[in-house]
């Protein structure tokens, strides 16, 4: 989210009709995140079933055109998503987790990797064919108000390629991980664009099950250290890995990683690459070696190249 500790809420818009969550409950409010975990509906119909109604002069549903997604801090709309109504046809959709851009015009958020990601479903049909939407496992399932805890075990190996940040051509980067309610960071690796880290983290994520997982969003950031008063940090990329589309460990092994694009906005070039791994697990479930007696070098197998 934009700014720490702070309630929003967030809005469905198509056409002219907009459907609004209202403030997260109480106790669901964190650092980093809400959970607001509610179904908005304009009632119940003559059969009991939720249901949100919208009228339009369009023949079937492609001509609607547009979703806008909207993130409201207070009565403004601070950051906002686009898509496409055709992506909401599923009647047992996956949860999507929606980046979001800033809206400039209003100017709460002017930084792209600051206007926060949304995590929702929706589900579209043509109301003249009635659906009953308990029929399907997604919208039957009575939402849970506190989501058990996962762990993920995050195998920070190296980046390359990363911007240049100083006037030498070169940046002195760190990686930062966040979970709801903390934020982790590598060690500084001073004047390399393409550092290794050899480092694992342990982050928190609330979901009902891991294909309800928050992504993994790795921050690299350039480390400023001034003579006087605190240092400062400058973004370069992001990037965000949905653990949906990788093949992670349950356990203690160490997954081979893999290299995911870093992006320092949404649409915008390749600002570079990290390699990463993941390994997911229960909130209760111990690893047999701590994060300070990981040693990542060990886990690595050199080659000899001839150029």
């Amino acid at each position: 989210m934009p700014f720490d500790d702070k309630a929003y809420q967030v809005s469905v818009r198509i056409g002219e009709r907009e459907w609004k969550s209202g403030l997260p409950p109480q106790g669901q409010i964190k650092k980093k995140y809400n959970r607001f975990n509610i179904r908005p509906t304009d009632g119940v119909d003559e059969r009991g079933r939720q249901n949100n109604i919208y009228s339009s002069p369009y023949i079937d549903i492609a001509d609607i055109g547009s979703v806008f997604v909207y993130l409201h801090y207070g009565d403004e709309r601070i950051s906002w998503w686009k898509g496409n109504i055709l992506e909401f046809t599923n009647p047992n959709p996956e949860l999507r987790w929606l980046e979001l851009e800033p809206d400039l015009a209003i100017g709460k958020v002017t930084q792209h990797y600051k206007a926060g990601i949304v995590g929702m479903r929706m589900s579209i049909h043509n109301a003249v064919t009635p659906i009953n939407w308990k029929d399907h496992s997604v919208w039957a399932a009575k939402l849970v108000k506190r989501p058990p805890l996962t762990k993920i075990r995050v195998f920070c190996w190296q980046a390359r390629d990363l911007p240049a940040a100083d006037e030498s051509g070169s940046s002195d980067p760190f990686m930062r991980l966040t979970d709801a309610d903390k934020v982790h960071e590598t060690r500084t690796i001073f004047d390399n664009v393409n550092p290794i880290f050899y480092e694992g983290i342990d982050i928190l994520y609330e979901a009902g099950s891991h294909d309800e997982l928050p992504p993994v969003i790795c921050d690299l950031y350039d480390k400023d250290e001034n003579l006087v008063g605190a240092d400062s940090e400058d973004f370069l990329a992001r990037a965000i890995i949905n653990l949906r589309n990788v093949t992670y460990s349950d356990g203690d092994a160490v997954p081979r990683p893999t290299w995911y694009p870093l992006y320092f906005k949404k649409g915008g070039p390749v600002s570079g690459e990290v390699l990463l791994s993941f390994a997911v697990v229960a909130d209760d479930y111990n690893f047999k070696k701590k994060i300070d007696h990981l040693k990542l070098y060990k886990e690595v197998k050199t080659n000899k190249y001839g150029i």
